[in-house]
């Protein structure tokens, strides 16, 4: 069994402010899972915990190798997937599609907690490090 948590994992500054905790994550040399032969994390690529502060932005950015979802657990913002611009809150779901630019505003004067999935859709590109 692995176990993670917000509270123990070293948050990290990405993308104009956003804190970032990585909570599995397929490369062993860049998280704390150490199970090289999980199947759901050879499939999944990461697993992460993010959060916006208010009035920060996440930059708009795309990923070449992978999907990803955001799950929104706490606060409201807008979400940008390509042209497309959302008013999103606390239980929503957002599919971001591979090389799509995408970004979110906290616009809000409350904390936003974001649960993020990147799916990886390239295995010979990205996968286990030995």
């Amino acid at each position: 069994m692995l176990i993670q948590s917000i509270y123990k994992v070293k948050g990290v500054e990405k993308h104009g402010g956003a804190i970032y905790r990585d909570l599995f994550y397929t490369s062993i040399e860049e998280s704390s899972n150490k199970d090289k032969n999980s199947e759901c994390l050879k499939i999944i690529w990461k697993f992460w915990h993010t959060t916006v502060p208010p009035k920060v932005a996440i930059e708009p950015h795309s990923h070449d190798y992978h999907e990803q979802i955001y799950f929104i657990l706490k606060g409201t913002g807008i979400i940008t997937v390509g042209n497309e611009k959302e008013r999103v809150k606390a239980g929503d779901a957002i599919c971001i599609p591979t090389n799509t630019p995408h970004g979110f505003q906290n616009d809000s004067d409350e904390l936003c907690e974001i649960i993020c999935v990147g799916a990886n859709i390239f295995h010979s590109t990205v996968g286990i490090k030995e």
